[in-house]
């Protein structure tokens, strides 16, 4: 058997969600879901779909020929529009994670007023984090800026926001929606966009409140 002759087997429902998955993704214009789909394949130990195949030798010959036309912008490229989705559909997820909190600890700072005799630690830590959280729209679009300080995915506010709102309006219906691919480690890894989710090392962990811009 040559190196390239392993066993595959056939997809289960899972992959088969996943593979579609990614042929919406790629009908929709996102070129980037072919080598994610290959990918997925190769971790898998799965036959390339239909599809896949189809697009994958498409684009390998345009490439090896030399005819595509050439993207203008980083974004514009297939690997760079992922890379810009990804950015901000993870900075939508922080901006959902700080309007989450800011409800839970005003819930916690509510019960633990009455019984503070207690727990007045534990209270005063919570008064501090909700007042750093604070309460609005706006205030939740600086902490996730801050919540990103050192990362790939850091911003200001008004570039949170916008971000925020671009995935809000592009998940309003499917065709869209399926450009914000939820990617493993490893798929990350392969396609060089890791640091995308990796944090600083050496930086020790702070309590939230003590973030600044």
């Amino acid at each position: 058997m040559g190196i390239y002759s392993r066993p595959s087997r056939p997809t289960d429902a899972i992959d088969q969600r996943e593979l579609e998955c990614l042929r919406e993704m790629f009908e929709a214009g996102g070129e980037a879901a072919v080598p994610i789909g290959m990918i997925y394949c190769d971790m898998h130990d799965l036959d390339l779909p239909p599809w896949l195949l189809r697009s994958a030798t498409q684009l390998l010959c345009e490439a090896v020929v030399g005819n595509r036309r050439k993207p203008r912008g980083r974004a514009q490229s297939p690997l760079g529009r992922l890379r810009q989705d990804l950015i901000d559909f993870l900075r939508w997820n922080s901006v959902l994670e700080v309007r989450a909190l800011q409800t839970k600890v005003l819930g916690e700072v509510e019960r633990l007023r009455p019984v503070q005799a207690g727990f007045k630690a534990l209270l005063a830590d919570r008064e501090k984090m909700l007042e750093w959280l604070g309460s609005t729209w706006g205030r939740a679009f600086e902490c996730a800026a801050m919540m990103n300080l050192g990362t790939a995915c850091f911003a200001g506010p008004e570039a949170m926001k916008a971000s925020y709102l671009r995935v809000q309006r592009n998940t309003r219906t499917r065709r869209d929606a399926v450009r914000y691919q939820v990617l493993d480690f490893e798929t990350l890894g392969r396609l060089g966009l890791r640091n995308l989710i990796e944090r600083p090392r050496g930086r020790k962990m702070l309590p939230l409140y003590n973030l600044t811009l």
